[in-house]
């Protein structure tokens, strides 16, 4: 049985995909039969879908509504969607991979920033466009959106970026609301962020996901699995409960890799990963809702952390023991 289908009717397992992945035909077939919901890696992130030339050829078109491009993308959504398979959007809104020149009068790096008002209609009307254009090319591909992504702090504040600096705190919440304005019914919004389970940290998402929860405009916590196998599995079953406990919304583990500390011995990452999946199942299984597991990619080679080999499938498109692990814990 495939990942997919030793977990149906527990949650969706996913994967990323990338431009590379997109020139491997052995690889797209195990892709589209090992997994049912997919993530663009990086394609879909707002750096390579502003487009800085064309927006300043046009301040009078373009100052408060930046022109964006899609034609890079239309490989993996060309997949995704031939493939019938669900497409998480990731991500509408991040401090990190943004171009400066977004938050800048005129579009100016030497200039000054933007007031709140501007970067406001900027937001609003970029969430408008990516939003619009896929529903109008891909309509139905999206099944839900990583509204904002880690935008909390470590400590748990709200990070002093270029968002925070020119509209304040609450670009959080208006980025969810332009996003809910815009967004097809039923496509789920989600606040998405990594290290959860440090107590401050999490202490400040669940306040920020309360408040928009009470607004009405989120509708699940996308929690990021980059960790190794010194975690302790049962401190992370508590955070996911925590979370849970506290907001009662969909959970989805959103970027999974489990690399090794030191030299890799892949049969202990195999049962960390059977241990760790088989926690998830025991969550779900007490009514903690997680509605599905994404992998930050599919092989070790084409991760962003090649080099500690965090994926079941190795290079060359052999199931590790990670694999047999994730199989072994569905069971």
């Amino acid at each position: 049985m495939t990942l997919k289908q030793s977990y149906s009717g527990i949650f969706q397992i996913g994967a990323t995909i990338s431009d590379r992945m997109m020139k491997n035909e052995a690889l797209k077939e195990l892709i589209k039969s090992e997994f049912d919901v997919i993530t663009n890696e990086n394609n879909l992130k707002p750096i390579n879908v502003l487009d800085f030339e064309k927006s300043v050829s046009d301040l009078t078109k373009y100052n408060e509504s930046p022109a964006v491009k899609f034609e890079h993308l239309r490989p993996e959504l060309d997949f995704i969607r031939d493939s019938k398979l669900d497409m998480r959007g990731h991500t509408l809104c991040w401090h990190n991979q943004t171009p400066d020149w977004l938050f800048y009068e005129n579009y100016d790096i030497k200039g000054k920033l933007a007031d709140r008002e501007l970067m406001l209609k900027r937001l609003e009307n970029y969430i408008a466009s990516v939003i619009g254009w896929m529903n109008e090319n891909y309509p139905g591909q999206v099944t839900s959106w990583d509204v904002v992504n880690e935008s909390i702090t470590d400590e748990g504040g709200v990070r002093d970026r270029l968002w925070y600096k020119t509209v304040g705190a609450d670009y959080i919440l208006k980025a969810f609301t332009f996003a809910k304005k815009y967004a097809p019914e039923g496509v789920k919004l989600f606040y998405n962020d990594y290290n959860c389970w440090l107590p401050d940290k999490k202490r400040g998402i669940i306040n920020l996901v309360k408040q928009l929860k009470e607004a009405g405009v989120v509708d699940g916590l996308g929690l990021q699995g980059h960790i190794n196998t010194s975690m302790n599995i049962e401190l992370y079953k508590q955070t996911v409960r925590d979370y849970f406990s506290a907001l009662g919304l969909e959970i989805r583990i959103t970027e999974l890799d489990i690399d090794m500390p030191g030299n890799c011995d892949f049969e202990y990452q195999g049962k960390y990963f059977r241990d760790y999946m088989k926690a998830l199942i025991d969550l779900k299984n007490e009514g903690v809702n997680i509605v599905g597991v994404t992998l930050w990619g599919v092989t070790d080679d084409l991760s962003w952390k090649s080099g500690k080999n965090p994926l079941p499938f190795s290079a060359d498109l052999s199931k590790k023991p990670a694999y047999f692990g994730m199989i072994e814990a569905a069971k």
